[in-house]
């Protein structure tokens, strides 16, 4: 190896760049002996791959490897040309550098389907008889990001019919997100308005689960997750009664929406479960929210088909009157302006 070299980032010794923010930084390399080179390329690069592998029944059928790539950002510079660095190099160079990160690249991802990452690569071809190439690399963690999935607020209304004696009883639910983009770490809150008119009393629970998709190859492989510590209960809701709850569903500074990508999505959403006693069904329904920092707020903390249970309407409605916040999760006060009974969960 004819020459040995680093790449120096200026990020005031931050560990991640965020989408549309320059990376600067110096090359610094040092050549051992005189030496040509025909180009010196410096490049900002930016790629996803996505691949599974099919494995078949059938010993004699071999498994199929399905993959997907895409490119996010590729911005490079030639530090030899026609007027610069002519003729052989001999002893330490120092070379600054600046990119600029697009504003639309998904955040830095790594699992077992899918790999976003982003690199700063130096390559050297040395000019000679045989060209031969020496490279310097240094990966980066970048932040995307993220805009909301739905107008705020967003309302889903939903109901449930609850088998009685003489007739069927119906279950009737509002659920209303004011807020459907929150930071890493920030509280989601969760109105439902609950009108039960069933013989029977019920529960609410909800629960924060991430959504992931992966596509190769025009194929497409989902599953959910739920995310720890994130389950609330709420008071029990008796029969005949018209109860607004007010859900707390907690988020972790290193959860965050993964959007742009293409070949993979990460999404959150919080799973709504009436939950009846038995012979009785449960009902739910998902809630869609986005966990993440907009271009204009973005500051990251992380370092390292779907059809409802049951028939939702989508409408969007004015604020309803804020329901005053409580650090308790199993707060009960009366509401005699609503003829109701309001919870906090």
């Amino acid at each position: 190896m004819v020459l040995t070299g680093s790449i120096l980032f200026d990020n005031d010794g931050e560990e991640v760049y965020k989408a549309g923010q320059s990376v600067t930084g110096i090359l610094k390399y040092n050549v051992e002996k005189p030496t040509e080179f025909a180009s010196i390329y410096i490049s900002l690069v930016g790629k996803g791959k996505c691949s599974w592998t099919l494995m078949n029944a059938n010993p004699n059928i071999p498994p199929i490897t399905l993959m997907s790539n895409k490119n996010y950002v590729y911005l490079t510079k030639n530090l030899v040309d026609d007027t610069n660095n002519k003729g052989p190099q001999n002893g330490n160079y120092e070379y600054p550098f600046d990119f600029i990160l697009p504003s639309d690249i998904p955040s830095t991802y790594k699992d077992k389907y899918v790999n976003i990452a982003y690199k700063i690569v130096v390559k050297f071809e040395i000019r000679s008889i045989v060209n031969s190439v020496e490279k310097i690399k240094n990966e980066i963690t970048v932040c995307g990001n993220v805009k909301p999935c739905s107008p705020e607020p967003f309302t889903v209304e939903f109901d449930k019919k609850v088998f009685a004696v003489t007739k069927r009883k119906r279950v009737e639910i509002e659920a209303t997100l004011e807020k459907t983009l929150v930071a890493p770490g920030e509280n989601i809150t969760l109105s439902l308005m609950v009108n039960n008119d069933s013989s029977v009393p019920l529960t609410i629970k909800t629960e924060l689960f991430e959504h992931l998709t992966y596509e190769a190859s025009g194929r497409y492989y989902r599953f959910k997750n739920p995310v720890k510590s994130t389950t609330r209960y709420s008071s029990s809701i008796k029969k005949k009664e018209i109860s607004k709850v007010t859900c707390t569903v907690p988020t972790l500074p290193k959860l965050y929406s993964i959007q742009h990508a293409e070949l993979f999505t990460l999404e959150y959403r919080i799973h709504i479960t009436v939950i009846f006693p038995f012979p009785h069904r449960n009902a739910s329904i998902d809630v869609p929210v986005v966990i993440g920092e907009t271009e204009d707020l973005l500051e990251c903390h992380f370092l390292d088909n779907y059809e409802p249970a049951i028939s939702m309407i989508f409408t969007k409605r004015k604020t309803e009157d804020s329901v005053e916040e409580k650090s308790s999760y199993s707060c009960e006060r009366k509401a005699v302006e609503f003829g109701s009974i309001e919870r906090m969960i």
